[in-house]
């Protein structure tokens, strides 16, 4: 969701806090650290992705003590060091990153007002210039072990967390929304047929225990062509701009009702 939601095509105020590689413990900290501060808010977007109800990050993910920095949360205790020095938090992580970014041949992304990166293009699908029976006859390869974790033991605590915030949003009259956003055919093609089987019971539970609850489907949209995606599983901004105005379409359509 990172790449797959612009706030710029939203017709109402709107934030994209979703980050690479965070889990339902980070948002779920996200968004009652914000909810507090926002009394009109009126919807909430919450990924329901293939992979993200049997993944959830441990207290030594290093990227822990950027959340504290810079939003203020603390879901796992971290350092004094890592408080001090984000340097410290995951020194091979920033040596690359300088590396990189001292590269004159590595691109240089631009940031629009709202913090999304406007020309994310680069990726596997580019370099292989959308091809794609060249996209499908290298999937299987490197998607092996894309999103291959199994937990019921992670699945059983993201549940939790995310009946935590519904039940949040049914007592503030937030409108939850549960979104699944585009994912290229080869990517679907590699679903584990067990963790799907578990979303999509989750999906009717959780539908039957708040009927206020609006699902939002766009996995096997049609709408989306190769040329949206920046690989498998995630849109380019030229994909996230044709999401982003589709959610706002739907959602001026609930404001005006």
């Amino acid at each position: 969701n990172q790449n797959g939601l612009n706030p710029e095509f939203f017709s109402m105020p709107a934030v994209n806090l979703a980050y690479g590689g965070q889990d339902y413990m980070l948002d779920s900290a996200l968004f009652f650290h914000f909810a507090a501060q926002m009394p009109q808010l009126r919807f909430l977007l919450l990924e329901f992705d293939s992979h993200n109800l049997e993944f959830r990050n441990d207290c030594s993910y290093f990227r822990l003590p950027w959340y504290y920095r810079y939003y203020g949360i603390e879901p796992c205790p971290v350092p004094l060091l890592h408080k001090i020095s984000l340097y410290a938090s995951s020194v091979p992580f920033f040596n690359n990153y300088l590396l990189t970014a001292m590269n004159p041949l590595e691109p240089s992304y631009q940031l629009n007002d709202w913090g999304y990166m406007t020309n994310d293009f680069p990726g596997v699908f580019e370099d292989i210039q959308y091809d794609e029976a060249a996209i499908m006859a290298d999937a299987k390869e490197r998607l092996t072990n894309k999103h291959a974790d199994i937990s019921t033991e992670n699945y059983a605590l993201n549940t939790a967390t995310l009946r935590h915030i519904l039940d949040y949003c049914r007592k503030k009259g937030v409108q939850p929304i549960l979104l699944t956003t585009p994912a290229h055919r080869s990517y679907r093609n590699a679903f584990i047929p067990e963790k799907d089987r578990r979303r999509k019971e989750l999906q009717i539970s959780l539908l039957q225990e708040y009927p206020e609850l609006i699902r939002l489907d766009f996995e096997s949209d049609v709408s989306f062509a190769t040329r949206d995606f920046k690989n498998e599983d995630h849109l380019n901004p030229r994909g996230a701009e044709k999401l982003t105005k589709k959610l706002d379409d739907y959602l001026k359509s609930i404001v005006l009702r």
